[in-house]
């Protein structure tokens, strides 16, 4: 009995080598059941999990013989193998990491040319491509073309935004041979890369973005590229101070702690007073105090509950992004190459 095409597909998303994809291809045609645009699609992702960018390209012309139209989802695949290899400085040569750059960058102008309209997936994917390259000019265009047709935006983009200028700035040093020999070039690279990450920020703000840790770390990491210290540590206050639930203004400690959610702090001073009041009430022999013991202790149980662990903290540790910047900041100060 033949098999349906769910059955099929949901074999392909099983397979973990192109190879394996294969077989089930060939035991869709002996089974005279058609190979889907959703099975081409699949077969492009396997080749991207592997980083296998110019596979993804051959799976796409495959499909464009047997009659099937690459599909978004194929392209941003593609766009996603071409971002594992340039992210592997480490294991992948200069060479491969640029020409997986430019594959990426040109299948980007062939999605929009064949008339497939990008999402923000797809948005994202070619931004952090760009980030990886070093390329802040063309990851803002890129943020502006998405605020041109009416695409909403994530946290990811402007954080793959920032990271890319961060990306050229370092950039841009290294080949500059350090600060001290050119002072007037190393102004013109700091402020024209400092004007850049300004305007990811308000493009960020006007779109009303969450702007979570990794958003923090990469504007953290735009100040580090300049060796500014001290604007990174004052960007991670800021993002602690807007963070806070409620600001103190006026009230008593213990107002203070409700509103922070201490409950460990807050039992700590209601353990306290009363105990000094039971001592004062004894000597004295009044129960005076006895109101302002009740109502702390009423102030103890009714504290907030702490946060709870995320998803992520709980399967992938604590998230360490901004505390990295920090550091790579004041290692990036005392370089001598540096100010």
């Amino acid at each position: 009995r033949a098999f349906g095409e769910y059955t099929y597909t949901s074999l392909l998303t099983c397979c973990r080598t192109p190879k394996e994809a294969r077989r089930i291809f060939q035991l869709m045609r002996d089974q005279n059941h058609a190979v889907s645009v959703y099975s081409w699609s699949i077969l492009v992702d396997i080749h991207s999990k592997l980083g296998d960018f110019e596979g993804c390209g051959l799976v796409l012309k495959e499909m464009a013989t047997h009659g099937h139209a690459p599909t978004q989802a194929a392209y941003t695949s593609l766009l996603a193998a071409c971002y594992k290899v340039c992210s592997d400085s480490g294991r992948v040569p200069h060479a491969i990491r640029a020409r997986a750059g430019e594959f990426g960058w040109r299948h980007w102008q062939e999605m929009k040319i064949v008339g497939i309209e990008p999402d923000v997936m797809a948005y994202g994917a070619i931004i952090r491509l760009c980030a990886t390259r070093g390329l802040p000019e063309r990851a803002i265009g890129l943020l502006e073309d998405m605020e041109r047709f009416d695409v909403k935006p994530t946290t990811l983009c402007f954080s793959a935004a920032l990271r890319a200028v961060a990306k050229s700035h370092e950039t841009a040093i290294r080949f500059e041979n350090g600060w001290s020999k050119r002072n007037l070039r190393r102004e013109t690279i700091a402020a024209h890369h400092g004007k850049m990450a300004r305007q990811i920020v308000i493009m960020a703000e006007t779109a009303e973005v969450e702007q979570d840790d990794g958003f923090v770390s990469a504007l953290m990491l735009c100040a580090a590229a300049a060796g500014d210290s001290a604007t990174a540590k004052a960007i991670l206050l800021a993002s602690e101070v807007r963070r806070m639930d409620h600001l103190r203004t006026v009230g008593s400690r213990d107002v203070f702690l409700e509103n922070s959610g201490d409950e460990e702090q807050l039992r700590i001073v209601s353990g306290e007073t009363a105990a000094s009041s039971t001592s004062d009430n004894l000597q004295k022999g009044s129960h005076s105090n006895k109101s302002e013991v009740d109502r702390r202790s009423h102030l103890a149980r009714t504290v907030k509950n702490p946060s709870k662990v995320t998803f992520g903290e709980r399967e992938y540790g604590k998230d360490t992004r901004v505390i990295s910047a920090l550091i790579h900041s004041c290692a990036q100060a005392m370089n001598k190459n540096l100010i």
